[in-house]
C-alpha cells in the first residue's frame, strides 16, 4: 500500500502521515488547528539485534550418530528434504565411535499389533 493512499484513506483532514517520518502519526480532533504528533513506536527503545552479540556455543559442528545420518540421507533420496540441503546433510560429521542414542522400542511394542 502506498503512503499517499494510506494518508487519504485515513480522513486526511484529521490524520496525516509524513513520508519522511514514518514512525510519527500527525492527528487533530477538528478540521482546524495544528496537528499533534503521536509516535508509533512503543515506549522505550527496542534494542536491535546488533546490540546483543551472540557468541557461538560450539567451535565445530557436533557429530551425529550413523543411524541418524543414514535416516537423513534416506530422506534426501526421497526428496523429503529439499535438494539445496542435501550437500549439508551429506557432509555432517559422523564418527564411527559415536553412540546411537536413539530410543529403543519397548519389548512389548510391535508394528503388527492389531486392536480388537
Amino acid at each position: 500500500m502506498r503512503m499517499e493512499t494510506l494518508s487519504t484513506g485515513c480522513m486526511s483532514s484529521h490524520f496525516n502521515i509524513d513520508i519522511d517520518t514514518l514512525n510519527v502519526l500527525l492527528y487533530r480532533y477538528g478540521f482546524g488547528g495544528q496537528f499533534k504528533q503521536m509516535k508509533l513506536r512503543g515506549r522505550g527503545k527496542h534494542p536491535s539485534v546488533e546490540e546483543f552479540p551472540l557468541n557461538p556455543v560450539y567451535n565445530k559442528t557436533l557429530p551425529i550418530s550413523q543411524a541418524t545420518k543414514s535416516d537423513l540421507l534416506e530422506l534426501c533420496k526421497k526428496l523429503v528434504i529439499p535438494g539445496r540441503y542435501h550437500a549439508r546433510y551429506a557432509n555432517l560429521p559422523c564418527p564411527d565411535t559415536s553412540e546411537d542414542n536413539a530410543p529403543q522400542p519397548a519389548a512389548d511394542d510391535t508394528d503388527d499389533e492389531q486392536t480388537v
